[in-house]
């Protein structure tokens, strides 16, 4: 079975380019992670997420990028085989990077777009899911980091709340 290491799901499935879309502030008011255990030995799918705010008010007419950097909690070397992202109502896009980082900014941070390397999903849809066909995923390292970048913009007269959030999903030992 082969698997393509950190490319994006349009190359690595041929399909189109997943355009997902994220908000940022200026002040964070909350940053998660997740991972859904698993009993040893289990041959279920096991699911790492990753979440970005609530964060706001943002004032209106605002326009920012902010991200984070985090693990994603893998104890071993994983192959992502769904993508889910959620993204606010305010949200612009949200790009999402694999990287090479060794420390953790979990307080999110103003930053240039488009910066990542190894882009695993870009998107604007508010809830967008990516699945990828058997024996096609990512390959990821364990513990990888992860780079959530969301850029938001606040087109309206009132302040609002963003966030985003994203689920990768692996089989365990790439089965």
């Amino acid at each position: 079975m082969s698997r393509y290491s950190l490319i994006h799901p349009s190359i690595a499935c041929g399909a189109s380019l997943l355009l997902l879309v994220a908000g940022c502030a200026m002040e964070p008011t909350g940053v998660s992670n997740g991972v859904q255990n698993q009993p040893p030995g289990t041959t279920d799918p096991v699911s790492y997420s990753l979440a970005l705010g609530p964060l706001g008010p943002i004032a209106a007419g605002t326009e920012n990028t902010e991200c984070i950097i985090e693990r994603l909690g893998n104890p071993t070397p994983i192959e992502v085989d769904t993508i889910h992202t959620v993204l606010s109502d305010t949200t612009h896009h949200l790009s999402v990077y694999a990287v090479n980082d060794t420390v953790e900014q979990k307080t999110p941070f103003q930053c240039a777009p488009l910066a990542g390397s190894s882009p695993l999903v870009f998107t604007h849809d508010k809830d967008g899911l990516v699945t990828y066909p058997a024996g096609a995923g990512i390959s990821l390292d364990t513990n990888q980091m992860i780079r959530l970048e969301l850029h938001y913009a606040n087109a309206s007269l009132d302040p609002v709340m963003v966030s985003a959030s994203i689920t990768m999903t692996a089989t365990p030992d790439g089965k």
